[in-house]
């Protein structure tokens, strides 16, 4: 895995000016989550009338530091349930873990055969492992998606010293360059005919979008302040969520809606931070990662701490919300955590069964 802080930094973490010019009309106070996370959330059901009914599998990441070197940090890929529960480490060392619509396959970056992330795919069990790119020159290849159909692959890779996006077959073949002028975090529309993502090259990082044949220019979606990044596009392709950094790398959830092109406020607190938004399938689930605001530090917290700043301060958690905010889970356990949730489909054969 790349550095997951100095990917971070470089990705979200931008020159800040004020939030208030963001509007507050579509917004989530998250009162429901109470001074120390752990406890009162993690005890809430997800079952208001914006939560998912549907049963699904949320993939996730958890870290660790290397014993010797404090910034050498490790990645492995989990599965849970969309409850938390029935938590299984795949084995896998990487990151950015996607699901494929079926649910059978998950793709993610890794470095386990360069020292630059590349894309792999493997089947819902961790098994299979098939790597699916070779960037030429070493610039590496980061945060895959699938396309809705399941046949393409969208990441972006470095492209002399700018990231850009690229589209892919799942079988490798008919790669494609469809960004120009700097691009990451790529999202596809419900369609499958444009992608979302992140670029800064307007000065501030902002979200676009771009037909996925790659023919026509780049639109711009956001001008927000100080910037926008990790856009994550609704099922039903009406919203798209992303990360909206603010002063000393405080985050927060905004939302834009794309009949009106407007933008609001999501999921935002004064104790926490929030990152990396994602969708259930049926779009009423929304999946974030959350930490204590004052750093994005991720191995294992001072033992002089109180409980609530190592619960909180020290270990990104997953939070499941509904999309209409009635509703909240904390998913990942205080003492292990998680980062990067990726919600997908349970396999035809195992809805069938129950499982």
């Amino acid at each position: 895995m790349r550095a997951y802080i100095l990917a971070r930094t470089a990705a979200i973490s931008i020159a800040s000016l004020a939030l208030d010019q963001v509007p507050q009309r579509w917004w989530l106070a998250l009162a429901l989550i109470p001074t120390m996370l752990g406890s009162a959330l993690a005890q809430t059901s997800l079952t208001g009338a914006g939560a998912s009914t549907q049963p699904f599998r949320v993939a996730f990441v958890r870290t660790e530091t290397h014993a010797t070197y404090a910034f050498e940090i490790r990645s492995w890929l989990f599965t849970m349930d969309s409850d938390g529960g029935n938590v299984r480490n795949l084995k896998l060392e990487g990151s950015s873990p996607s699901w494929s619509p079926d649910g059978e396959k998950i793709a993610f970056s890794s470095t386990r055969d360069e020292p630059l992330d590349e894309v792999y795919l493997c089947n819902a069990d961790g098994s299979h492992v098939q790597r699916l790119t070779n960037q030429k020159g070493g610039t590496g290849a980061d945060h895959p998606v699938w396309s809705p159909d399941g046949k393409r692959i969208a990441f972006f890779a470095t492209v002399g010293k700018v990231p850009e996006i690229f589209v892919v077959g799942i079988d490798g073949s008919a790669p494609k360059r469809v960004t120009s002028g700097g691009g990451i975090y790529p999202t596809w529309s419900p369609d499958g005919k444009k992608i979302a993502f992140a670029s800064a090259r307007g000065g501030s990082i902002q979200l676009y979008w771009v037909d996925t044949e790659g023919t026509a220019e780049a639109v711009p979606l956001t001008s927000v302040k100080p910037g926008a990044s990790q856009p994550a596009w609704s099922p039903d392709g009406s919203k798209i969520l992303f990360t909206l950094t603010g002063l000393q790398a405080e985050s927060e959830i905004g939302l834009l809606n794309i009949p009106s092109m407007k933008t609001t406020r999501f999921a935002f607190s004064d104790k926490f931070n929030f990152f990396s938004p994602a969708w259930s399938p049926d779009g009423k689930t929304v999946f974030l990662e959350l930490s204590g605001k004052g750093g994005f530090v991720l191995w294992s917290p001072d033992p002089y701490l109180p409980p609530s700043e190592k619960a909180i301060g020290w270990k990104h958690q997953i939070l499941a919300l509904g999309i209409d905010g009635t509703a909240s889970r904390q998913l990942t356990k205080p003492d292990n955590g998680g980062i990067q949730p990726s919600a997908g489909r349970l396999p035809a054969a195992v809805s069938q069964t129950g499982r």
